[in-house]
């Protein structure tokens, strides 16, 4: 194999620059080491391969100059040079590529000011006498937008969000929304930093989505207090309702019984007959002054049988209502119509004609007896019956011409099977 010392001199030249070329590399490498590297590793092993490579590529060179110009120095063959070279190339290369990859993911400030540029939110942070020392794009472009400048002091910063301030809001110099001209809402927010006495963060966060759903649910919560308070006081006038009712129902039934009662006493002084059993119904109606309610509600069978008592025929004919409202006051008013009959009329028989129809039940009730001489006046037994009545919806008529009728009209409800 031919000797490097015995090229020609074109070859050698040749051989020659690639191994002074790899000495370059070398000392490129080393300088790039020394300006990269962090940690006394990286100087440990860049700074015996540079000595090492540089000395047997300088001795290699100079030993095969001096073995072609006096036939002395060492001999080895041309290829070894060159491969030499370009391991020398190659590893340097490859070790600067493999630095530059390492210092991307390394952090640095200016990696730091990267991560910080790629925020959405506005940050920035400034020292002790207000100066910023760092401030990302965004917060940059949003002040930018608002005052046409960019900032270099944290009084900047706060006077270009100034004007926007909301109304209902917080001071501005220690944070609060900001309703920007093209109706983002910011918040604006000043931190110190407590591991560095004297420096602070200016922080600007877009809010919108949060704010339009906070004030959402403000207007919400406004209706349902409302709704809330119309719904307390729906029920204080229910029970209101519900006490005129109960004391409504009270009366009628306090003045029927009184009513039958005392009736039952005026035959019983005219014409005899069962004392036992008026005293017992005039006993059970001064219950009622006495605290002590009556022994059972008052039903249609208690009607004929009280009618019965007293004389007096009571005949029904048609439906009886399912609707327990409705029946209640159809059972109520016509124990009051048996004693109107036996009381103003002197008849001995009520009737009772009930139908069903659009909705409503429509009772009208007749009795046998002296015909009214004049128009009929309500007292308490009519007027209760009327505003039950009414109370469920209903309407009452009385007729006095040419014979005595009361008509209730009373809506009924559908029950479901």
């Amino acid at each position: 194999m031919t000797e490097f010392a015995l090229l020609p001199p074109t070859p050698k030249l040749a051989v020659s620059f690639l191994l002074y070329l790899s000495e370059l590399f070398i000392s490129v490498f080393f300088l790039y080491g020394c300006l990269s590297k962090r940690t006394v590793k990286g100087y440990l092993r860049d700074v015996p391969v540079f000595v090492l490579l540089a000395l047997f590529v300088s001795v290699l060179t100079a030993s095969s100059y001096e073995a072609a110009g006096s036939g002395r120095g060492f001999r080895f063959p041309w290829i070894f040079p060159v491969v030499l070279s370009a391991s020398v190339i190659v590893y340097c290369a490859s070790g600067m590529v493999k630095d530059a990859a390492e210092r991307k993911k390394a952090l640095s400030p200016f990696s730091v000011k990267q991560a910080l540029d790629d925020l959405r939110a506005g940050i920035c942070f400034s020292d002790r006498d207000g100066r910023i020392v760092l401030i990302n794009r965004s917060m940059l472009d949003l002040v930018y937008g608002l005052s046409g400048t960019y900032p270099q002091m944290t009084y900047q910063i706060t006077e270009a969000f100034s004007p926007l301030k909301a109304p209902d809001e917080s001071d501005g110099a220690s944070g609060g929304l900001y309703r920007l001209p093209d109706g983002r809402v910011i918040n604006l927010s000043v931190t110190p930093l407590s591991r560095l006495e004297g420096f602070s963060r200016i922080s600007a966060y877009d809010v919108t989505e949060i704010y339009l759903t906070n004030l959402s649910l403000r207007t919400e919560n406004e209706k349902l207090k409302e709704t809330n308070e119309k719904l307390n006081s729906a029920y204080e006038r229910l029970s209101d309702r519900i006490r005129e009712q109960e004391t409504l129902e009270l009366k009628i039934r306090v003045h029927n019984d009184i009513g039958a009662a005392l009736i039952s006493i005026s035959e019983m002084l005219q014409n005899g007959g069962d004392v036992g059993s008026q005293l017992s119904e005039l006993k059970n109606a001064a219950g009622y002054f006495c605290s002590k309610a009556p022994s059972s509600d008052l039903t249609l069978d208690r009607v004929k049988l009280s009618a019965a008592d007293r004389n007096v025929t009571f005949v029904h004919s048609g439906v009886f209502p399912t609707d327990p409202s409705a029946a209640k006051i159809i059972v109520y008013a016509a124990f009051e119509c048996v004693n109107n009959c036996v009381k103003h009329a002197g008849g001995d028989k009520v009737s009772a004609d009930i139908t069903q129809e659009d909705g409503y039940y429509t009772a009208v009730f007749k009795n046998t007896g002296k015909r009214p001489e004049s128009g009929i006046t309500e007292g308490g037994g009519l007027s209760g019956i009327r505003a039950m009545t009414e109370e469920a919806g209903g309407s009452m008529t009385v007729v006095s011409e040419p014979e005595f009728a009361l008509i209730l009209k009373i809506p009924y409800k559908e029950r479901n099977v």
